[in-house]
């Protein structure tokens, strides 16, 4: 699975990155592409967990389908382990809906949240994630990417439902 973390500075002139308060994470995104038959056709499946503002996370699971970019559905959940599309973003337009996931859309949440333990711990009392140390040891300009992470996706994810504070411009 491949992952996306991006890290705020400790503050400074030190270059420190910060890991252990709410705003130390800005965003923490899993991505799995899922194929069908032969190959050709496939789904790309985001879960993402970042810092809204005003000392709040959120965490949301997309699910992207179709071959052309441009016409490309976004399926959203809010939150991350939900059980019901809230919304559909297509033809530039946010759409609110309730669809079930698919067994296949569960079973691949599923595999994410489990993954976003082994990188992400959570704090019941504090109510947010922070970056399990073992991750961050690598983070020297405040971001981290898996070698195959899509970024190409996320202009795309931004121009849907994001509510996370870091965005991506085209």
């Amino acid at each position: 699975m491949d992952y996306l973390v991006s890290l705020a500075h400790a503050g400074g002139d030190s270059g420190l990155l910060s890991f252990h308060s709410i705003r130390s994470l800005r965003l923490f995104c899993l991505h799995q592409r899922v194929y069908e038959g032969t190959g050709s056709i496939y789904t790309d499946y985001f879960l993402v967990v970042g810092y809204t503002g005003g000392g709040s996370q959120e965490d949301c699971f997309y699910k992207l389908r179709g071959t052309d970019q441009s016409e490309r559905s976004i399926w959203i959940a809010i939150p991350s382990g939900d059980s019901f599309y809230r919304n559909c973003y297509k033809n530039a337009q946010l759409l609110e809906m309730e669809e079930d996931l698919t067994t296949e859309d569960r079973r691949v949440q599923r595999e994410m949240i489990d993954q976003l333990s082994q990188h992400l711990i959570y704090d019941d009392e504090e109510d947010y994630f922070y970056v399990n140390s073992d991750l961050h040891t690598t983070a020297a300009d405040g971001m981290i990417t898996s070698e195959k992470f899509p970024l190409i996706y996320m202009p795309i994810l931004c121009q849907s439902y994001w509510p996370f504070s870091l965005g991506w411009n085209q």
